[in-house]
């Protein structure tokens, strides 16, 4: 336990609350006169029991350091992070956003997790449109360790990123529209329900020089197999079916802000996440997979 002054000075970094810090890191105490905290340390713990005084005692402080020194921050965790420091980032010069997964609450964001894909589609940046669809069928349908047969997912997978990509270069662009075209080509007659959409897939509408058709091999070549117990079709509407959920079909129908704008702009935002293996957490995944991706396409545009 350092107490002494001179050797908390010594041993710490000093911020006295005012102007940008040339440093930040975990704030460990603090006083009128400013924080004592430790830059060295990129991951830290703090432990305490419920009431203990973590949020109070430290979290705000730390945030305050952050948000005075950093560019763009993410806050996940309680809403009362964003309920007791979203004013002050907000006076640093921070637009501010707040996703809340659990339900409506007052100045929520909306985020479509098509937006992104569409964006690409619409640069006519194909190369890139493909490779975010196909992160985001992933996220949406995780590949599973220890999954001895694969194919039924893959399929799933494969069949999500072509409608994804139809629908990026259609009008309406949301997940909302893609369950659509799901459900509607799913729904035929025979030993095959999904033939509706695979006729739709090969037609001249969408056909081989469509961006989505490549990403549709899989799906067209499962040999029928959509009828088996555990099938593709099954496999792929359990994963969707949360965006047709309302909260979540209001929440993804646009973004309020995009990624990019995040990216290049002084943004902080708070991420209201839910227990592990909540469905909704899917939302998240599917963030910051695209906010990585833009994260180094900026830096790469900016010199690395």
């Amino acid at each position: 336990v350092v107490s002494d002054p001179r050797e908390l000075k010594l041993r710490n970094d000093f911020w006295d609350g005012k102007g940008t810090p040339e440093k930040a890191g975990l704030v460990l105490g603090s006083s009128k006169r400013g924080y004592f905290f430790d830059s060295a340390v990129p991951h830290a713990a703090i432990l305490g029991r419920t009431g203990s005084g973590k949020t109070f005692l430290v979290c705000i402080q730390t945030l305050h350091l952050l948000f005075a020194k950093g560019w763009s921050c993410f806050i996940t965790g309680k809403n009362e992070m964003y309920e007791l420091t979203s004013d002050k980032a907000k006076e640093l010069g921070y637009r501010v956003m707040f996703f809340n997964l659990s339900g409506a609450y007052p100045g929520a964001c909306r985020f479509n997790p098509l937006q992104l894909i569409a964006e690409y589609a619409e640069k006519r940046e194909i190369d890139r449109a493909q490779r975010c669809a196909r992160q985001t069928a992933l996220d949406i349908i995780p590949k599973t360790e220890g999954d001895k047969n694969s194919f039924f997912s893959d399929a799933a997978r494969s069949c999500l990123c072509a409608c994804m990509l139809i629908v990026a270069f259609a009008p309406e662009k949301s997940m909302a529209s893609v369950c659509s075209l799901i459900n509607l080509g799913t729904t035929g007659d025979g030993t095959d329900p999904s033939a509706p959409l695979k006729s739709y897939i090969r037609s001249e509408a969408v056909g081989p020089t469509h961006p989505a058709f490549a990403a549709a091999t899989d799906f067209l070549s499962d040999g029928g197999m959509t009828t088996a117990g555990k099938n593709v079709l099954s496999t792929l509407k359990e994963a969707l079916s949360i965006f047709n959920d309302e909260g979540i079909r209001r929440m993804t129908a646009k973004s309020d802000i995009s990624i990019r704008d995040i990216v290049r702009g002084k943004t902080a935002v708070y991420m209201s996440l839910l227990e592990e293996n909540d469905p909704y957490l899917v939302l998240p995944a599917i963030f910051f997979s695209q906010y990585w991706r833009i994260a180094q396409e900026e830096a790469e545009a900016n010199g690395g």
